[in-house]
This record gives C-alpha cells, structure tokens and sequence, in this order.
C-alpha cells in the first residue's frame, strides 16, 4: 500500500519535516511508497543507471521516480536533456497529484484484491479525474512540496566534456540535495564530435567515471538514464535478449561502473515495434534489477504505466516469463 503518499500522511509534510529529513544520514534516499522500496532505493554516494529500449519509458519513469524522492522529503536536481526544462518542470505540479491519486488505487487494490485490466482503462481514468476535480486542498498541498527548493531543474546546455563540472556546481550550489538524475547518457551532445564508436565509448565512460567519484564525494546518488540498442525488425528477440549488460548502446562498461543497473521492459510499446507511447491504455512495464552491489537482483517487478498521467502503479500481474512457464506446463 501507498501509505507514504496517501492524503493524511502528504498533508502533514512541512518545510520543518523536510529539513529534519535532509539532515538524516542515510545511506540511501528513501522512495517509500513507489512499490520498489522492497526491493531497491537509491544508495548515497553511488551511481545507479535505468536503462530502456526507445519509448520503453525511461523519461516518465526517471520523473516519476524524481517526484518519489521528493515526496519523501529530499531534494532534487534534474537534467533533462530529452526535453526543454520548462516543459519537464511544468509537468510536476500535475504528476505530483496524479502520483497521490495513484496512491488511492493502488490502496482500493489491496483492500478489494480486484486488479484492473487495460479493457477497462476508461474506468481508471474516470476514477482519476473526479479525484482531480475535488483536489483544492491537494493542490495546496502540493504547492507546498514544490515550492520548498525540493525540484531544481536544470537548464540542459552543458556538452558531455561539461557535464560532470556542472552537474559538481549544482551540488555546491544547493546544499542538501540528496539526488541527481540525468535524462539520459547517450543523448548528452559532444563538444567535440566522437571520430568512431571506441571513441565515443571511451568519452562515456569518462564521464560516468566522473559522475561516480561525485556521487562519492558528495555523498548523493546519481541516477542517469541509458539505451539499450534496439533489436533487428523480425530478430524475434525477447526481453531477455535485450535487457543484458552488452546491449547497452555505445556504453557497455556503464554496467560494471555503476552500483545499480536496473533494466525497464515495456511490452506493450515493443509489441507496437515502440511506435511511442498511447496515451490511452494502459502498459504492461517490469522493472529488473540487473545489478545491486547493495541488495539482490530481482527480475519482473511489474507495474502498470498510465502514460495519460505519468504514473507507475505497482501490478499484480504476474511477471511474463512466469506466466509462459505456468502456460507451458498447463498445455
């Protein structure tokens, strides 16, 4: 259950409680309430990389995820390179509501044990709208967590050679930010263009070498996003034939560099050779844990993405490879 963003608990965040929070040395950045926190949270003073297929959702699920650490009382910075900062900033206002509304889903879920299939998507969305409709004193809520300096985004015109030196002013800048994300590695421009792929290899690893020593001395935890190389049209490849350490574009020793790897499968956008996201259904998304120095791996943690508002919900849909492996032995 989503206690952590459930109305009475978010309505008691104060600027007090988020001060007292920053101040805690903890040796991860707490993201209670995301349904991964069972499994993984963000380690301090390490790199953590998420990694997808194009349209596989890696921007929405690094927003949303930036939005559940802040929820939790730390602060952020953000480097949206995929995007313009004002059209990601303008985003948070309404996912943070949408993450709330999630929460009360999620917690009828529970209690009722029913799950929501995509065929009935227009229920969930009607659910959700008449939530926001009678959100005044949520959106005053809301208000306060954004106001507080908690979600610093930051404006994208640093080349790849800069990255790092910036990504280390805004550390300096703004005392107690706890997490840094960048959106996403292979898409970070060059000042001076890579003459072939050793090179740009060799360029990218420098600077993840950079964000791991920043993560460490500044004691934050650095997430960036990754690509992984999309698979030949008719290859039949399966999601474990993409989501492997070798299979990351230009960047294959971003694996063995960071503390976590964690891996995004979105079947619904690889079943439509990722045509981009429909807004009006719902996708059937797992997390793998690739890689915890701190933890163990886990494989198919599923979530339901609603792309219409940002959200990941935790499913109770079984894992796919699970599913084929009870198919078989029925069949």
């Amino acid at each position: 259950m989503l206690e952590t963003i459930d109305d009475r608990v978010f309505s008691r965040i104060t600027g007090a409680d988020v001060r007292s929070w920053l101040e805690q040395d903890l040796s991860v950045v707490p993201i209670r309430g995301s349904g991964l926190e069972s499994y993984w949270q963000p380690p301090v003073g390490a790199l953590t990389v998420v990694a997808g297929l194009s349209s596989a959702g890696k921007t929405s699920f690094m927003r949303w995820l930036s939005v559940m650490v802040r929820i939790n009382g730390s602060r952020v910075a953000y480097f949206p390179y995929e995007e313009i900062p004002e059209r990601h900033q303008a985003l948070y206002p309404a996912l943070v509501k949408n993450i709330i509304i999630a929460g009360q889903v999620v917690d009828e879920r529970a209690r009722t044990g029913r799950y929501e299939t995509p065929s009935t998507f227009a229920h969930l969305k009607n659910s959700i709208d008449n939530a926001r409709n009678n959100s005044v004193e949520r959106d005053k809520l809301v208000d306060d967590v954004i106001k507080i300096e908690g979600l610093i985004v930051a404006n994208c015109v640093w080349e790849a050679e800069r990255i790092a030196s910036a990504v280390e002013q805004i550390v300096n800048a703004h005392k107690n930010i706890s997490t840094i994300f960048i959106d996403y590695l292979q898409i970070i421009p060059f000042e001076t263009q890579p003459k072939d792929a050793n090179s740009e290899q060799l360029k990218l690893k420098a600077i993840v070498n950079e964000f791991v020593r920043i993560a460490k001395k500044y004691r934050v935890a650095i997430i960036t996003g990754a690509q992984f190389n999309n698979p030949e049209k008719g290859s039949n490849a399966q999601k474990h034939d993409v989501l492997n350490s070798g299979n990351v574009r230009a960047a294959k020793d971003i694996f063995h560099q960071a503390n976590t790897f964690i891996g995004i499968w979105n079947q619904t956008t690889f079943d439509d050779d990722y045509s981009g996201m429909t807004p009006s259904s719902i996708h059937e998304v797992e997390i793998d844990i690739m890689k915890n120095r701190d933890g163990e791996r886990k494989r198919g943690i599923c979530f339901d993405f609603l792309p219409q508002f940002g959200v990941f919900i935790p499913s109770l849909r079984e894992p796919r490879k699970l599913r084929a492996k009870r198919e078989r032995a029925n069949d």
